[in-house]
Parts: structure tokens; sequence; C-alpha cells
């Protein structure tokens, strides 16, 4: 007779572990310019490729491939891998790479993959993390090791190890199952349905300069109600998730380098370049100019 374990008269289910990952080597977020060529290298551990914005190409032992935006790829340890961009489109890339003792890692040998959204929420939370608990610049290609803060979370690093292995998961199941479906209400679709609406015509519009009541106008819909579900589902108000698409179009265009600062302000719909230099600087980080003589490094 099979007598299962009790706690307290409770039955406890146990939780297996599906993969794990031993330790960190690198996190990066890297804004390359449009022409940018990183000549490879290999090292004794997993790495992945995540294009966030653009698209590269990446080089292998076994051949040639041209990742898009929202693609993954990974690296087997000991494989040559570099990446070339076109020219034409300059790319946002995350690159992690970590150890892993796990046998279920060799899932993801010679894989490209598409990443859903779940999984970009959990790749968010690793970068957030990082930018907590690591002094390391996370866009200096140069970096052989992370560095801890000064005072440093360590919960940071649980997340980072558990959101990890949460994203490695999600990918497997992604691609191993295409019949799970996760099912929502009429009311979540709907709601869905009017970000996605607002969202389009902020982007198309982004070189413009509308205020809230223009696009609730344009848009035919109330204000405080679209408001609330807008910061719900992107994390950020009508008006600031505006200013960063354009601050995203600028920094394109800053990468692009085609344009002085006083063109990109007026054509993304600045009064002028002062204020616009100044929503940079709150939303970057740094100075247009500052951010410029980053992207000139890499071509150094």
């Amino acid at each position: 007779m099979d007598m299962k374990k009790t706690i307290s008269g409770f039955i406890p289910t146990e939780l297996p572990k599906s993969i794990d990952v031993d330790e960190i080597i690198t996190i990066h977020y890297f804004e390359y310019p449009k022409d940018f060529f990183f000549k490879g290298e290999s090292h004794e551990f997993w790495e992945f490729l995540y294009v966030d914005k653009g698209e590269v190409t990446v080089s292998t032992d076994d051949g040639e491939y041209h990742l898009k935006q929202g693609q993954i790829i990974f690296h087997r340890p000991n494989e040559f891998h570099n990446v070339i961009c076109n020219g034409a489109i300059a790319p946002n890339l995350v690159v992690v790479s970590f150890t892993s003792s796990s046998s279920r890692i060799n899932f993801f040998d010679h894989k490209i993959l598409d990443v859903c959204n779940r999984a970009k929420s959990l790749l968010n939370i690793i970068l957030y993390e990082a930018r907590l608990c690591f002094e390391t610049d996370l866009a200096d290609p140069y970096c052989k090791g992370l560095v801890l803060s000064e005072n440093f979370d360590g919960e940071s690093l649980s997340l980072i190890r558990a959101s990890l292995e949460a994203f490695l998961i999600q990918l497997i199941r992604q691609e191993s199952d295409d019949k799970v479906n996760f099912t929502s209400s009429i009311h979540d679709k709907e709601n869905k349905s009017r970000i996605d609406f607002v969202s389009s015509y902020l982007k198309e519009n982004v070189e413009n300069n509308l205020t809230l009541d223009m696009v609730c106008s344009d848009c035919g819909i109330g204000k405080s109600a679209i408001q609330k579900i807008f910061k719900e589902q992107k994390g950020w108000s009508i008006m600031e998730y505006y200013y960063r698409l354009k601050i995203d179009r600028a920094k394109l265009l800053i990468k692009e380098g085609n344009m002085n600062f006083s063109s990109i302000s007026q054509v993304l719909g600045y009064s002028s370049v002062h204020y616009f230099s100044r929503q940079f600087k709150k939303i970057v980080g740094m100075s247009p100019r500052e951010y410029s003589k980053t992207i000139d490094s890499y071509k150094d």
C-alpha cells in the first residue's frame, strides 16, 4: 500500500526541478549601431542572444542565421559565434551567459525560437534585477564578469536565478507543446484590443506632438478608463509610453548618425532641442551627447 507523506494531516506535493541555472556569467543589454560587427568568440558555458529590436545575422560552427525582432538563438559551450548588423537597422540585443549542469539544457542546442510574451516578461525581470544588484554597465561588451554593487540586494540574485530558470522552462513549453492555450475572458480581449489600438496610434504619431485629450478623442475612448487599463498592461501611463516611444526613435536616429540633435528634436515634434535633451536624459539617464559617445565607443 502506497503511504503518502503527510504534514499536520495535509498531503504535500513535491516540486521537482526541471532545469537548474548554476551560475550567471554575464548579462548584457546592447544598443548597437547599424554597422556594428562582432568578430566572434567561443567559451565553456551557455549563451543566448535575444533580438529586442531590429535584426542581426549570427554565424556559428553550423552555419549563418538571420534573426528578427522577438527571436532568440542559443550557443552551446565551446560553439563559435559572431554578430553582424546589416547596415540598415540598428539593433538592441539581450545577451545572457550562464552555466547549467541539468541535462534538460541540451534542449536548446541548435535552437532558434520565437519568444512569447510570458517569456519576455521574465526576461524583463532579469534585466531589471541585474541593474539593481550589479554595478557593471550592462552595455559593456568587454565585461568578463558581473561586479556586485556595494549595497546589493541578495534577493535580486535569487530573482535572477528563478526568473532565468522560469524563462528557459517557458521556452521549452512553448516549443514542445503548442496545444497549451491560455484563454482569457471577452472583457480581457476587449481591453487588449483597446490597448493595441492606442499603442499603434501612438507609434504612428511618434513624430507629432500629441496630448492625452487628442489621443482619447482620436481613438474614441474615455480618458479615466483607458488610463487605468493602459498602465496595468504597459506599466506606464499613455503619455509616459508615448514619450518613451519618442526617445526610442531618437536613439535609433542617433545610432544611424544622419541627423544632429536639433534636427532630431524637430522631427520628433519637440518645441526645442533643450526640452528634447531634458526628456532624453530623464528617460535614458544620460544626455543625447553622452548617449552618442557610448554608440561611438562600439566603433573603436
